[in-house]
């Protein structure tokens, strides 16, 4: 997937690895140590996962081109002349054209977005949008029973959100109920406020709701 160092998985297991760190500070096991939980500066985060991706894909593409097959790395915006070639454009803003029998476009997937009333009205995140997150939310409502969904919703909890997980069916219904049962318990003892067997109808975003 094109966008699993930038934008997807690696951004969301960093966050998960902070939020860990920060869960274990506040509620370890172990006797005699104080147990607080630590402010998140979103900022420093940010940096850190930035360097962490960065790393990741140098050792990504030099493991590729030391892996002996005919393989070179442009970085740049590519955009299609024709069926069979494809012109890029270098930071440098230099233009390459690139021809060949076949195009593979590997640059991952968008967001699919619920169709909910009044939601294109408010100010939501994808969850793309919220490993990028600058700042924590008082309170996330995270529509889902995905891996995403429960990974984000632990992360953002532990970090100091509070945070309410509604799901259409149960938690990862895809798999065993036990696992998705078991979840459920674990996050509700951290917390997160979990809602099975519903889905939102329509949404309201303003300062006059409440």
């Amino acid at each position: 997937d094109g966008t699993c160092h930038k934008a997807d998985r690696v951004p969301a297991l960093i966050m998960m690895q902070t939020a860990a760190a920060v869960h274990a500070m506040a509620a370890h096991p172990f006797p005699g140590i104080e147990r607080y939980r630590p402010a998140v500066n979103m900022t420093q985060h940010l940096v850190h996962q930035q360097t962490c991706i960065d790393a990741l894909r140098r050792l990504t593409e030099d493991a590729l081109v030391k892996s002996g097959g005919d393989i070179e790395f442009l970085h740049g915006t590519a955009r299609f002349q024709d069926r069979r070639t494809l012109a890029v454009e270098t930071p440098a803003g230099q233009i390459r054209r690139l021809e060949g029998d076949r195009i593979l476009i590997a640059t991952g997937a968008c967001a699919s977005v619920p169709d909910i009333s009044g939601l294109a009205d408010t100010p939501f995140w994808t969850p793309r949008d919220a490993v990028l997150a600058q700042q924590l939310p008082n309170h996330l409502l995270i529509v889902g029973g995905s891996i995403a969904a429960v990974e984000l919703g632990q992360a953002f909890q532990r970090m100091g959100a509070n945070v309410t997980l509604v799901a259409r069916s149960t938690l990862l219904p895809r798999l065993d109920p036990a696992i998705g049962a078991t979840l459920r318990e674990v996050l509700e003892k951290e917390g997160v406020s979990v809602i099975t067997d519903t889905a939102p109808v329509a949404v309201r975003f303003g300062k006059d709701i409440f």
